[in-house]
């Protein structure tokens, strides 16, 4: 893995990949450092000429790594951007060597987003050297952030989703939480809306979703003369823009309600969903499984070897438990069974199925691990990372998962709509449905709720086995059930409108579109209301 802390070995490592991920690494780079600017707020001056315009690096700079597709746009306010960070670098660097240095980060990080030439690489490159310098006693715990970025993406991670995801790889630094602590106190202090911002950056820490992407961009999109007027006129714009954006959604929502009458008038959103649908022979059923993706690194040998490793650990356990080989719950069976039933093959299976299936084994197995044989406990342990290691290869799946992870729960998913949809969709099988999709829409069983791993020596004093960790384990249940259901409806009436082109039964089709309709329109709402779109 590259050195970071080498600028050479950075720039030339940077030189192979795309301009993507230069743009993100130098973008987290220079955010992980902002703390460091509450050495130069003071006096009051400092945070117009310093401060502003390095939040205004940092933003364009994470806009153009979250959302690439407008990079081109972005590129005369990128280069804007780096100007005014420049010029703020210059003057903080009469008053601290480490604000300096961050806010050069930031303006190079601009510069990286501004450059479509193989500069940027480079740029990318002095941005990590300047963000490493100014992290003072956090030099270790950045440079380690930065490699375990890009591990992640060695792995298949996209530079999009990494640049959702929160800043530190555990949690924040104590002296970088220190030093936003401080500068945000001071920051609030000074009135002129900066909540704005301070929103804004704990948003960037906790790898929180975008409340709205449009109102990102408007962000690092500002004219040059309202930047210009400081931080009165800049946060101001912004807090307007805010209150214009949730008085357009709520106008909307009204709206919405008012004008649906028909199928035909369902709005699903496009998101994705961890099932799909698709019509075959003139019914829905469940559709193929996302085909999984090759990382740069990759085989696509090794990765067939991966899934077949899969495959064949969870049926020779399974086999197992029904021999009477282990003395264990039949449960074990059970969700064996459940991911071989769902497990890809070609265009047939469930990822995420099959992928519920595997962490609910993985919970039962933590809480029972005492009592359970250790040859069992090792099988199962292969089984998980043989699993876990396949994760990454399923794009889908992770921005599930990060979907998941970045939205809280507006209020609960309506559950008896839920209920009602189930109901219509089972009455109306086979002849619009089939059975397929009533199984699928079946996620009450599992996961359980998170179960914390036991210590890994057991009463006895015999040394535990231990699991692989799971880098989702801290998935809120709720959320990620409530989602789960509220998206596979959501993809459910997304191929329910075309009934009239692939329908055999059209009368079926009429009645249950009309029975399902406000259930739908209920859940979709709710999803709309949770993902801000």
């Amino acid at each position: 893995m590259v050195d970071f802390t080498n600028r050479r070995e950075t720039e030339a490592w940077l030189s192979e990949k795309p301009r993507d991920v230069a743009i993100v690494l130098a973008a987290r780079a220079a955010l992980r450092v902002l703390p460091t600017l509450h050495r130069v707020i003071i006096p009051h001056e400092r945070i117009q000429d310093i401060v502003l315009p390095t939040f205004r690096g940092m933003a364009v700079s994470w806009v153009a790594s979250r959302f690439p597709a407008q990079s081109v746009g972005l590129r005369p306010y990128a280069s804007a951007a780096d100007d005014a960070a420049s010029a703020a670098a210059s003057a903080a660097s009469v008053v601290a060597v480490a604000a300096s240095t961050s806010t050069s980060a930031a303006y190079t990080a601009a510069a990286v987003a501004s450059n479509a030439s193989g500069e940027a690489a480079a740029f990318a490159a002095y941005s990590v050297s300047a963000a490493l310098a100014a992290a003072a006693d956090d030099r270790k715990a950045s440079a380690e952030a930065l490699s375990f970025d890009a591990a992640t993406m060695e792995e298949g991670l996209t530079p999009t989703i990494l640049a959702g995801r929160p800043l530190w790889p555990d949690r924040i630094t104590s002296s970088s939480k220190a030093g936003w602590d401080a500068l945000k106190r001071d920051l609030l202090s000074a009135g002129d809306d900066w909540d704005v911002w301070t929103d804004w950056y704990d948003d960037r820490l906790a790898g929180k979703r975008p409340w709205r992407r449009s109102l990102e961009i408007a962000r690092a999109t500002l004219p040059d003369d309202l930047w210009e007027q400081g931080p009165k006129a800049v946060n101001a714009e912004i807090k307007r823009l805010i209150a214009a954006e949730k008085a357009k959604t709520a106008a909307n929502r009204r709206a919405s309600r008012d004008g649906v009458q028909s199928i035909g008038d369902l709005e699903p959103l496009d998101i994705p969903s961890p099932v799909s649908f698709k019509w075959q022979d003139g019914v829905i059923a469940l559709g193929g499984s996302a085909l999984p993706v090759l990382g740069p690194r990759n085989d696509p040998r090794d990765l067939a070897r991966k899934m077949q490793a899969c495959r064949e650990i969870a049926k020779d356990i399974s086999a197992k438990i029904a021999k009477g080989r282990y003395n264990c719950r039949v449960e074990y069976r059970e969700h064996l069974e459940g991911y071989l039933q769902w497990f890809p093959d070609g265009d047939d299976g469930n990822i995420y199925l099959a992928d519920r299936s595997a962490r609910a084994l993985r919970e039962l197995l933590v809480a029972e691990q005492d009592e359970l044989p250790r040859p069992f406990v090792a099988d199962v342990k292969g089984f998980l990372e043989q699993h876990i290691g396949i994760r990454p290869h399923f794009q889908e799946l992770l921005e599930f998962f990060e979907s998941v992870r970045t939205h809280a729960l507006p209020e609960p998913l309506p559950q008896d709509a839920v209920d009602q949809a189930r109901q219509a969709i089972a009455e109306a099988t086979p002849e619009v449905f089939a059975p397929n999709v009533g199984q699928a829409l079946d996620v009450e069983s599992g996961p359980p709720s998170t179960v914390e791993q036991p210590s890994v020596a057991g009463e006895s004093g015999i040394s535990k086995i231990e699991l692989p960790p799971d880098p989702i384990q801290t998935l809120d249940p709720e959320i990620e059930k409530s989602g789960a259901i509220a998206r596979t409806l959501n993809a459910l009436g997304k191929v329910l409108k075309q009934g009239p082109d692939y329908v055999k039964n059209m009368e079926a089709w009429e009645k249950v579109s009309t029975r399902l309709l406000p259930y739908l329109h209920t859940i979709i709402e709710w999803l709309r209301n949770m993902t801000g779109l």
